[in-house]
């Protein structure tokens, strides 16, 4: 279905999610047409796993951590994996002779691994040395010791944090003096000058992204990056918790204030710049929806998720496996399920930002959930875009035709 776009001054113009386009109401086009031909991920030419460019590598989904809307609580597995013969899971990857741009160290928490990560390390730093290596961790067990190894290796450490929010989430490791002379530190070197410090989620308690930036500059410092994941995610486990769910008004309240916080520059150091950039690139070129890939981009041949036996995994978030490192061309990614195969998806007004959400979510109660609290979200992003694109605000939405059958 298109939409009819309305702004501030009445003026009207029509969007089509499918083709990604946005055109005056007589049909005429913001951008003129680049003449790009776009594939679709079943047909692009780089499905040879030989390609690969992001190594995701899960350590293990221990936490001691028990978040309330964690991604990963469902996939945990009753035993956990069994000790693993590091010295062949390097032997495996250095045989491939990929030219890697990126390995991430994965948990669960991943500090908790960090007897493997002290051998991982240095070892693919020397197969890899182009890799930018990094890690997201709930930060309650940093020390100096451990600070002073990811600098030397330079891995890039993200804390995960929701601000003012994160007693909804679990402890606040910044309460610690210790830790947080620790983050302080590590947020003032160079490596942290243009990178994100904290990944935060919105939850309808907790749903200001400037408050939450705010709260972290004031107590890590005023230059700190934060990165936003989008709202709460909602899984088997969750999805009867009405308070990690946007109703209408806390939805919409959400929207403005990620699209106010935008276009006032209160948000350019995170990375909804990013999105309202690179969505805006895809109004420029025409980027139809045939051509998007996953949310997390593991349904594209570049990137892979594998544990330390060397198993290949549907994503860092679970153990469930879909192939090997030892036989790439048996890959399988059917279960993956992709926005095309989710109901509502398909002419979605958000679709080219929230490109269907999380792979693993299959279609129900629970994914229901999660795809408006992900609406809410991305629609603050696009309505920023909007204002940037057009000169004015989004005033009205409504659907405007019918999707042929």
């Amino acid at each position: 279905m298109n939409y009819l776009l309305v702004n501030e001054k009445k003026e009207a113009f029509v969007y089509d999610p499918a083709m990604n386009l946005l055109t005056d109401t007589d049909g005429k086009p913001l951008y003129p047409d680049p003449q790009r031909e776009w594939l679709s991920p079943e047909g692009c030419p780089d499905k040879d796993k030989k390609k690969v460019k992001i190594l995701k590598i899960l350590l293990g989904l221990q936490c001691n951590y028990h978040c309330e809307y964690c991604s990963q609580t469902e996939n945990i597995p009753i035993n956990p994996i069994k000790k693993p013969d590091i010295k062949a899971f390097l032997k495996m990857v250095a045989e491939k002779n990929w030219n890697l741009n990126k390995i991430e160290f994965w948990g669960g928490e991943p500090l908790l691994y960090w007897d493997k990560i002290v051998v991982l390390a240095p070892e693919l730093w020397k197969i890899f040395p182009e890799a930018k290596m990094s890690i997201i961790s709930n930060g309650s067990l940093l020390t100096r010791e451990k600070i002073d190894f990811l600098k030397k290796y330079n891995i890039h450490l993200v804390i995960s944090h929701d601000g003012p929010g994160q007693f909804l989430r679990s402890d606040d490791p910044l309460h610690d003096p210790e830790i947080l002379g620790i983050v302080k530190e590590l947020a003032e070197s160079p490596g942290y000058k243009d990178r994100s410090v904290f990944n935060a989620v919105l939850t309808p308690g907790n749903l200001d992204p400037y408050v939450i930036v705010q709260h972290l500059q004031r107590r890590v410092g005023n230059d700190v990056i934060v990165s936003f994941e989008g709202a709460a995610s909602i899984g088997e486990r969750t999805k009867d918790n009405k308070a990690l769910q946007f109703d209408d008004v806390t939805g919409s309240l959400m929207s403005d204030m990620i699209t106010s916080g935008i276009l006032s520059g209160k948000l350019k150091k995170t990375s909804f710049m990013s999105h309202v950039k690179h969505f805006i690139e895809s109004l420029e070129n025409h980027r139809p929806a045939s051509s998007l890939y996953g949310k997390c981009g593991m349904n594209k041949a570049g990137n892979i998720a594998c544990d330390l036996e060397g198993n290949i995994l549907y994503c860092h978030n679970t153990t469930e496996k879909i192939g090997h490192l030892n036989d790439l061309e048996s890959i399988d990614t059917s279960q993956m399920t992709i926005w095309s195969q989710k109901p509502g998806c398909r002419g979605c007004l958000v679709q080219q930002l929230c490109k269907g959400g999380c792979m693993m979510t299959k279609p129900g109660e629970a994914w229901e959930a999660s795809c408006r609290n992900s609406y809410f979200y991305y629609l603050g992003i696009f309505a920023a875009a909007f204002y940037l694109v057009t000169g004015n605000f989004l005033d009205l939405i409504s659907k405007f035709q019918e999707e042929e059958k």
